[in-house]
């Protein structure tokens, strides 16, 4: 079987300038070094007279839609919300001749969460994170549904992020290969957890919003004093259960944090609660399986953090 870790189309720097340059001349004689590397797409930091940009370029299948949806929504997005999120200033949409998209964002200086929460925070920079994240996602949940500039409406939930039962299903037949690479986690309870989690939870979500699909803490920005600087990789974005991004509550948010994001948040009834929690636990294993296998110990770090806290 494939290793889905690793990049069905690999590109090198050399490659990504010359893509970059012949859909964007202006860019030519600008430096493109190797960023970064994730699930989906394989990042470069473009730097051209001082301004500084990240082009990503799906590095399999599936991740063609996924930035095709980032090209065609933020820039509608982004201007509508309170913290930076990475809103793309080149974009690169299907052609006949350049069928892969690929899209150039301002590079934003800020931590990963997940390497930030390593440490201990003052507990007034907890109170402020928890509001300004709190304050993020109401307002992206409560954004009103358009259509895009073709008159496309807004994608659903392709994935079914929400269904929990869908996800037990998935997770039951995973949890076999999940513990022999994660021999010393509780593999078998978790996964019993999410099974209760879905019996539990009555039906699908009464209110569907724009959610970002994939937030945790690799996808949260934090300034060098715990602040929110801004939200990345929004390739999973679609009109959905809110409940796929309140993960947050235990992958990201220190326990100080909590009090303040709901109050910045809002209401949240319980069976939202119990979609978020069953959600955190699925998505984090499957982030603590692509750490392990990628050799990331803050980002497994982080996940094990988070799947103790959902568990409970």
């Amino acid at each position: 079987m494939t290793d889905p870790w690793v990049a069905r189309w690999p590109i090198d720097a050399d490659t990504a300038q010359q893509r970059i340059v012949d859909r964007f001349p202006a860019l030519r004689g600008a430096t493109v070094v190797p960023f970064a590397a994730g699930w989906d797409n394989e990042a470069f930091l473009v730097d051209q007279d001082s301004q500084q940009y990240v082009f990503r370029f799906p590095r399999r299948p599936v991740a063609v839609q996924l930035m095709e949806t980032e090209l065609r929504w933020l820039p509608q997005l982004a201007p509508q919300l309170p913290t930076p999120i990475s809103n793309p200033v080149f974009r690169a949409l299907p052609t006949a001749e350049a069928p892969v998209p690929f899209g150039g964002y301002r590079h934003m200086v800020g931590h990963l969460a997940h390497d930030v929460l390593q440490t201990a925070m003052p507990a007034p920079a907890q109170q402020r994170l928890g509001t300004q994240l709190g304050r993020f996602l109401g307002i992206l949940h409560r954004l009103p549904a358009s259509e895009d500039t073709e008159g496309l409406p807004p994608p659903g939930d392709a994935f079914n992020k929400a269904d929990l039962k869908f996800r037990a299903r998935r997770l039951n037949i995973a949890k076999a290969r999940l513990r022999r690479l994660l021999p010393a986690d509780p593999i078998d309870e978790l996964v019993q957890r999410v099974q209760q989690l879905a019996t539990s939870t009555y039906g699908p979500a009464q209110e569907l919003g724009w959610v970002h699909g994939d937030l945790d803490h690799r996808h949260v920005l934090l300034s060098d004093n715990g602040a929110l600087a801004g939200i990345i990789d929004w390739g999973d974005l679609h009109w959905g259960d809110p409940a796929v991004d309140l993960g947050v509550w235990w992958s990201v948010l220190p326990l100080g944090a909590r009090n303040s994001f709901r109050a910045a948040y809002g209401p949240i009834d319980a069976a939202t609660w119990r979609r978020a929690q069953g959600r955190c636990i699925c998505h984090q294993l499957a982030v603590l399986e692509w750490a392990v296998k990628t050799e990331r110990p803050a980002v497994a770090k982080a996940a094990r953090r988070a799947l103790l806290l959902a568990s409970g």
